[in-house]
């Protein structure tokens, strides 16, 4: 499971990455927002979506350090529910 827990963090961060990347090139800078402000909403959402998988996804790397195996699987479940969730917008 440590090894699971590892890779699940390397990928999250990874997919943080790409995101943000893409995020900026593909959405924001191409963007017909009608305000400068609006356009900014939109960096912040893109931007701060990035962090927050880049925050879960260094967790997921910690996790297998932890002592607490119930603090591991409160990790892990947080980990599933928030990608699942992701994908599920994003499909």
């Amino acid at each position: 499971m440590d090894a699971l827990l590892t890779l699940a963090g390397a990928l999250g961060l990874a997919a943080s990455v790409l995101h943000s990347v893409l995020g900026e090139l593909r959405v924001v800078r191409p963007s017909t927002a009608p305000t400068l402000a609006a356009k900014r909403v939109l960096h912040a959402i893109m931007l701060l979506s990035g962090v927050y998988w880049a925050a879960l996804g260094a967790a997921l790397l910690a996790a297998p350090f932890l002592q607490n195996a119930e603090l591991r699987l409160v990790i892990a479940y947080t980990g599933a529910a928030v990608y699942l969730t992701a994908a599920a917008a994003n499909a």
